[in-house]
C-alpha cells in the first residue's frame, strides 16, 4: 500500500503530541509563554499613543513574565531531579507565580539600568541552573546533554523560522489575491506565536528527560564538527594574535587600557565554553587533547595582560559597569581554567555552577556592579572637588579656577549619572539638578569650552496628549520627520483659495502656500534648546513644554511636538539626527 505523502490525520496527531507532551512536562513555564505573547499582541495592536502612559507597566511586566518563565525551568528540573511528583509540582508553581508578583512589585519599581540588569543576570541564573540542575550529582556525559540541547534548539529554531516564514507568505497571499488593505499587525503577530509559543514548546517536547542515557553517539555532529575543525583552529589563531600583541606591549611597555580587555575575555569565554563542550573527545582526539592542554597554560598570561589593562582604566577613571563585567569575567574565567587543570573535568558541572554564583553577585548586593560603580564613581566626583576644595559643610563650592581636565572629569561624571542611573544618586548634587545649573552650582557651565558632548549620546523628549483651545491659529497640520526615512509631505490643505501644507527634510521643515515657502523651521535649535533645559531625556512633558513659536511678515505659527529625539554626530559636537511628530498651528498674517 503506497504511503501518502501529506497524511493530515497523521499530522494532527504529531501536533498534538507535542503539544501534550509539552504541557504535561512544563505547563507553568508555557502559561508564562503564552502570556508574554498575548502581551506583546496587545502591544502591537494598541497605538503607540494610548500605550504611551502605560509605558513602564508594560515593560515592567515583560520583565516579570521573563523571570517566570526562567524560574519555572529551573524548578522544574529540580522536580524532576528529585523524583518529586503533582503535589510538590503544584506547591512549586504557586511559589514561581508568588515569586514573580514580588519581584513585579518589588524588586522592578521602575525600569532603569540597575532593575534591567539585575532582570538579565536573574533569568541568566535561571537558565544555567536549567542547565546543570540535572546532573548536579550525577556528572557522566554533562557536555554530551549540553550539546543534545543545543542542537534542539537549533532544530527548534528552523522550525520556527519556516514555519514563520510560511504562514507570512500565507497571509502575503490572502492579502494580494483575496482581502485588500489586511493589516500588517498580522505578520507581527505570527512571529510572536512562533517565537514565544511554538519554539519553545516544541524544544521542551524534544528535550531530554531527566534519566535519559545519552552517549557520545548523541552527540550533534555539525556542532562536533565544527567546534573541532573551525573553533578550536579560529581559536589557536586567535591565540597567537594576541600573544603577538603581547610582545609588542613587554617590547615598547606601552600598556594598552582600551579594547584588549574585551578581546580577551571574550576569547576566554568562547575557549572556555568550547572546552567544555569538546571534553568527551579529549582522549579519543589527539587535536583536541593537545589544544586542551595548550590552552589552559597559554591563557594565564593573556588574562594577567586583560587584568592589568583594566585595572590602568579603572585606576584612571573608576568603575563602571562594563569595567565591572570585565573583571568579573576575568575572575571567573581564572577560576575555570585553574579548576579545570586541578579537577581534569570531572566536575565540569562546577563550571556553570560557579558562573550562575558570579552573575547572582554582580546582580545583587553590595558587590554587585551598580553598587560598586555607583560607590568608585561617587568616590572620584569627591575626590576631584576635594582636590579643588570645592567641599565646604557637606555642599559644593563653586570654583571657575580649576584644570579643564577636572572640569571635563566632574561633568562626566554628571553625565554619566544623569543617563545611567539617575541624579539622585550622585552625592552633592540636588536630585532636581539639570545642566543649566552646572555653573551656579560649580562655578564653569556644563557645555561651552572644551567639553564635548557625549559621543554617540542619544536624546529625547516625549510630551503628552493635552486638550487645549485653539485661539488666533486657523489651520492645524501633522508633521513627522524621520532623518532616515523618505521626507515628509503631509496632506494638502484648501484654505481660501490656497493650498497649504508641510514639507520636511534633512532636520528642516517648510510651511508652503501653493507652491511658495511661507516660513522655514530648523529644528537642532529647538533640540539644543531642550537638551540645555532639560537634560538628554524628559518625558510627560506638557504640551506647552514641547511647544515654540516662529513668525514672519508672511505667517506665524506655533509647532508642538509629541516627541522629539534624535542624536550627537561620532565626536559629540553637533547634532546629527532629528526625529520629529506633531502638528504645527497656523496663523495666516492679512
Amino acid at each position: 500500500m503506497e504511503r501518502k505523502l501529506i497524511n493530515p490525520k497523521l499530522w494532527i496527531k504529531n501536533i498534538r503530541k507535542i503539544i501534550s507532551t509539552a504541557l504535561e512536562r512544563f505547563p507553568l513555564t508555557i502559561s508564562f509563554l503564552v502570556a508574554l505573547a498575548v502581551l506583546l499582541i496587545y502591544d502591537v495592536t494598541m497605538s503607540y499613543d494610548y500605550l504611551r502612559e502605560y509605558r513602564d507597566v508594560l515593560d515592567r511586566l515583560y520583565a516579570t513574565l521573563t523571570i517566570g518563565i526562567t524560574f519555572s525551568m529551573a524548578a522544574k528540573v529540580l522536580l524532576e531531579r528529585l523524583n518529586k511528583g503533582e503535589k510538590e509540582g503544584f506547591f512549586a508553581g504557586i511559589f514561581v507565580v508568588a515569586f514573580s508578583i514580588i519581584y513585579f512589585f518589588f524588586l522592578i519599581p521602575e525600569i532603569n539600568i540597575i532593575t534591567m540588569i539585575r532582570v538579565f543576570f536573574t533569568n541568566a541564573i535561571f537558565l544555567l541552573s536549567f542547565l546543570f540542575i540535572p546532573y548536579l550529582t550525577d556528572r557522566k556525559n554533562f557536555e554530551i546533554y549540553i550539546a543534545d540541547l543545543m542542537a534542539k534548539a537549533a532544530v527548534a529554531v528552523f522550525f520556527m523560522v519556516v514555519l514563520g516564514a510560511g504562514v507570512s507568505a500565507l497571509i502575503f497571499s490572502i492579502e494580494a489575491l483575496l482581502i485588500e488593505n489586511l493589516s500588517e499587525d498580522f505578520y507581527a503577530y505570527t512571529w510572536i506565536i512562533t517565537v514565544f509559543v511554538f519554539a519553545p514548546t516544541y524544544f521542551f517536547y524534544s528535550m531530554p528527560k531527566y534519566g535519559d542515557e545519552l552517549t557520545k553517539n548523541d552527540f550533534a555532529k555539525p556542532i562536533k564538527v565544527a567546534l573541532i575543525y573551525l573553533v578550536l583552529p579560529l581559536l589557536t589563531a586567535y591565540t597567537v594574535v594576541l600573544y603577538l600583541y603581547f610582545a609588542r606591549i613587554l617590547i615598547t611597555w606601552d600598556w594598552p587600557s582600551g579594547i584588549v580587555s574585551y578581546l580577551v575575555s571574550s576569547y576566554a569565554a568562547i575557549g572556555l565554553v568550547s572546552i567544555f563542550l569538546v571534553w568527551p573527545f579529549k582522549n579519543e582526539n589527539k587535536w583536541v587533547d593537545s589544544f586542551i592542554k595548550v590552552y589552559t597554560k597559554v591563557i594565564y598570561p593573556l588574562l594577567a595582560m586583560m587584568f592589568i589593562a583594566i585595572y590602568l582604566r579603572i585606576n584612571q577613571y573608576g568603575f563602571t559597569e562594563n569595567r565591572y563585567f570585565i573583571v568579573a569575567i576575568g575572575s571567573w574565567a581564572t577560576f575555570a581554567i585553574t579548576f579545570i587543570n586541578i579537577d581534569k573535568g570531572k566536575r565540569n558541572t562546577i563550571l556553570v555552577a560557579s558562573l550562575a554564583l558570579t552573575l547572582l553577585i554582580a546582580a545583587y548586593g553590595p558587590l554587585s556592579a551598580t553598587s560598586v560603580a555607583i560607590r568608585s564613581q561617587n568616590n572620584r566626583f569627591e575626590s576631584i572637588l576635594e582636590r579643588n576644595n570645592m567641599i565646604e559643610n557637606g555642599e559644593v563650592l563653586p570654583n571657575s579656577d580649576i584644570s579643564d581636565k577636572d572640569k571635563r572629569e566632574i561633568v562626566n561624571i554628571i553625565n554619566y549619572f544623569q543617563y545611567d542611573y539617575g541624579i539622585e544618586y550622585l552625592k552633592y548634587v540636588p536630585e532636581n539638578y539639570d545642566t543649566k545649573m552646572t555653573e551656579q552650582i560649580f562655578g564653569f557651565p556644563h557645555y561651552g569650552w572644551d567639553i564635548q558632548k557625549p559621543v554617540n549620546t542619544y536624546f529625547s523628549f516625549n510630551g503628552r496628549l493635552d486638550s487645549f483651545i485653539l485661539t488666533d491659529y486657523e489651520l492645524m497640520i501633522p508633521i513627522m520627520h524621520y532623518r532616515y526615512g523618505d521626507p515628509f509631505i503631509s496632506e494638502e490643505i484648501l484654505y481660501e483659495d490656497n493650498i497649504y501644507f508641510i514639507q520636511s527634510m534633512e532636520n528642516k521643515i517648510s510651511l508652503y502656500q501653493n507652491e511658495e515657502i511661507l516660513i522655514g523651521l530648523d529644528l537642532i535649535p529647538q533640540a539644543e534648546s531642550l537638551i540645555e533645559k532639560y537634560g538628554m531625556n524628559k518625558y510627560d512633558l506638557t504640551s506647552e513644554d514641547l511647544s515654540f513659536e516662529v513668525s514672519n511678515e508672511l505667517v506665524s505659527i506655533k509647532i508642538i511636538y509629541k516627541n522629539l529625539s534624535g542624536s550627537f554626530g561620532e565626536q559629540g559636537e553637533n547634532i546629527i539626527e532629528i526625529n520629529a511628530e506633531g502638528y504645527i498651528l497656523v496663523d495666516i498674517v492679512n
